[in-house]
Order: C-alpha cells, then structure tokens, then sequence
C-alpha cells in the first residue's frame, strides 16, 4: 500500500520541495494559520482513533494523515 505522500507524487525531489514550498507558503499567513487550526481542531494528527465502525475508523485516520502531512510539509525549513 502506497502512504498518502507517494499516492500525491511526493517521491520527487523537484515535487517535494515545490509543494512544501507553497504549504510554507499557504500556512504561515494569517488565514492560512486560521485554516490549519481548523484542520487539527477536526482531524488532530495526533488524534485517537474514532468511529463507531471499522470504516469511520480508518477514514478518520486517512484524515488525521492528511492534515499531518499538510503540517509537517508547512513546519519545515529545509528539503525533506
């Protein structure tokens, strides 16, 4: 199974660093802070694991990884 960062194309070096760059971009503004709060306030990527079925579960997980991606992506200042 690929992980969230393989499916969007992120295993390449030019890829990764232009996306990283525009989450730097989007999240460290104003709004783009307002957003992101809303982001972990709903899917906190450190969350526990939700749901009243099997499914709801991992789709709330899916979710939590999203939102850690889109983070992580806007908290780093190097290439990673």
């Amino acid at each position: 199974m690929k992980s969230f960062e393989q499916t969007m194309g992120l295993e390449d070096p030019t890829a990764r660093k232009k996306f990283a760059d525009a989450c730097r971009d989007i999240f460290r503004t104003d709004s783009g802070r307002i957003v992101m709060a809303h982001l972990c306030h709903g899917r906190h990527p450190m969350g526990f694991p939700q749901g009243e079925t099997v499914e709801q579960t991992l789709i709330a997980n899916g979710q939590r990884e999203v939102v850690a991606t889109l983070f992580r992506f806007a908290q780093t200042n190097t290439t990673l």
